[in-house]
């Protein structure tokens, strides 16, 4: 990405990891704009003059302390009339580091699955309503995860220092966010620079304690190319530090120590064959996954029911070795779970999940 600097303009170079950490949030703020504070490491009245030493004072002030935070990635784009929004990725977090505690809330960002997805962990207790394994293993694995999502975000130029501000919980610089030179691609997701000749333009403001957290980072981006309007917003808020506390969320359920969580006996099953892969139809914590793993009690009877793509095939469930343990050539099966279960498949298409009985 091609970048500019001014005397009064520092860019957020090099640090792609920056979001990693957590981009944090403000408090309710006054309109104090005098208030004395010390200028964290690497960070100026002129802008960032060391990124590396404001992200290493980040990392080491987050986790000092409990707090809240939200994450929100929004792509629009326009052409003449029509009008498309896509939340690209969404949460909420509560965390208490120290306590080794944390409730994550990631929004139904996945097609076909329109569930808030809820991880918890508390110590070595884990839960939670997703459907995949949960391989965190502390707080500080969920903190890390969720906050990955802008790890590749796009770094704007710091355009003018406005000052400090007074919170609730001590002053903070506060920094004017300009256009970008440019634009980046993000997970897949076309920005305007992926149009030849686009002309970016943006504000935003962030906000960084004397720690060396960043407290708020907000910023709006736009780009035109011929008849297509591109407009990215990024909402990052953290607070409520040393005083956010964190409980086990209602619906959730534990997993085990391979991470899985078990489905109810009798619970019937649906899944659709597609050309690449088998579709979670039902229950719940399946739908919309593709090739979801099927965690089943030992001794307990399921049901499997079955769609196709239009050719004929078999439902088969089969043992670590290959062989098949149960079978349908009709569209559904039912079935007592057993230890020998490892994975089911089509035998007309080699796609299938994994099978956990327990």
């Amino acid at each position: 990405m091609a970048r500019t600097q001014a005397t009064r303009r520092r860019v957020l170079r090099g640090c792609g990891a920056l979001g990693v950490v957590g981009l944090a949030g403000c408090a309710n703020r006054s309109t104090d704009a005098t208030t004395d504070a010390d200028f964290p490491p690497g960070l100026t009245a002129d802008g960032l003059e060391d990124p590396a030493a404001l992200l290493e004072a980040h990392r080491r002030a987050l986790p000092e302390t409990s707090f809240t935070g939200s994450f929100e990635y929004r792509y629009r784009d326009s052409v003449k009339d029509t009008e498309a929004t896509t939340t690209v990725d969404s949460f909420d977090i509560r965390a208490d580091p120290a306590a080794d505690r944390v409730v994550r809330t990631r929004h139904g960002t996945v097609p076909g699955y329109d569930r808030d997805r809820v991880v918890y962990v508390n110590g070595e207790y884990r839960a939670t309503n997703r459907p995949a394994p949960l391989t965190h293993d502390g707080a500080t694995a969920v903190i890390d995860d969720s906050l990955e999502s802008i790890e590749n975000w796009m770094l704007d130029p710091i355009d003018e220092y406005e000052g400090t501000r007074a919170t609730d919980t001590g002053p903070v610089h506060e920094y004017r966010l300009s256009e970008t030179t440019a634009f980046e691609a993000s997970e897949g997701v076309p920005v305007p620079d992926a149009f030849p000749g686009s002309n970016p333009a943006g504000t935003g403001r962030i906000l960084v304690d004397e720690a060396g957290r960043i407290r708020r980072y907000r910023t709006t981006q736009r780009g035109q190319f011929e008849a297509i309007s591109s407009v990215i917003d990024l909402d990052i808020t953290f607070g409520q530090f040393g005083r956010t506390e964190v409980a086990e969320p209602k619906r959730v359920d534990p997993v085990g120590a391979d991470g899985h969580r078990t489905l109810d006996a009798g619970t019937k099953i649906e899944l659709a064959l597609r050309d690449y892969s088998w579709l979670g139809v039902e229950p719940a914590e399946i739908r919309g996954f593709d090739d979801p793993t099927l965690v089943l009690a030992a001794g307990k009877p399921y049901e499997v029911s079955v769609t196709g793509v239009g050719r004929a095939h078999d439902f088969e469930i089969r043992d670590a070795k290959g062989d098949v343990v149960d079978t349908t050539d009709g569209t559904s099966l039912e079935f007592v779970a057993s230890e020998a279960m490892t994975s089911y498949r089509s035998n007309s298409i080699d796609v299938g999940g994994e099978v956990v009985v327990r």
